[in-house]
């Protein structure tokens, strides 16, 4: 995922403009938060453990 830190309230850039410069795929998510807030933290990282989970290719057998 890309967290986009919002200081002071606000983004410089969109989402969107973030994910063309990275070159991420769209079913990456892309949110905002602020770090200084433990919430907004604990929103990505909840967003982060989603997402692994979802796309998680290593439990799939080998043989």
């Amino acid at each position: 995922i890309v967290a986009l830190n919002r200081f002071e309230g606000q983004l410089d850039y969109t989402a969107e403009q973030v994910r063309e410069a990275l070159e991420v795929s769209p079913e990456v998510p892309i949110i905002d938060f602020d770090a200084r807030q433990r919430l907004s933290g604990g929103e990505v990282l909840k967003t982060l453990l989603r997402y692994a989970l979802e796309h998680n290719r290593a439990s799939e057998p080998v043989a």
